[in-house]
């Protein structure tokens, strides 16, 4: 991961939600389920605003959105989400085809576990 898009090359896992829950199955299961259907509102919103011409709208869900990344243990990933924040609520939507990328690399784990 030498090159500077280290966030796409990044891989979600579970390491710091089974760090969390420690041998607490039903908290982790609890917390997956409300990590998934969250993410689930929160990527569509940020999809939507995007597409109607809302960056500064936008950039409220990306701050949502860091926490997902946060919980995934993507760090490349989150940094990345507030320097997008930050572009967004300056109406600047450059970033927007790299930060989808990480919502479907985010998307993709999901549904698999």
């Amino acid at each position: 991961m030498n090159t500077p898009e280290k966030y796409l090359e990044e891989v979600p896992n579970l390491s710091y939600i089974l760090a969390l829950a420690k041998n607490d199955l039903d908290f982790k299961f609890q917390f997956i389920t409300r990590l998934k259907e969250e993410y689930a509102v929160d990527s569509l919103a940020y999809l939507y605003h995007m597409e109607v011409n809302e960056p500064r709208a936008a950039s409220e869900i990306v701050n949502k959105l860091t926490y997902t990344l946060s919980f995934l243990s993507m760090r490349e990933a989150y940094i990345f989400a507030e320097r997008h924040q930050e572009n967004l609520r300056m109406a600047n939507t450059n970033l927007h085809p790299q930060f989808n990328k990480i919502l479907v690399t985010v998307h993709t784990f999901l549904c698999k576990i």
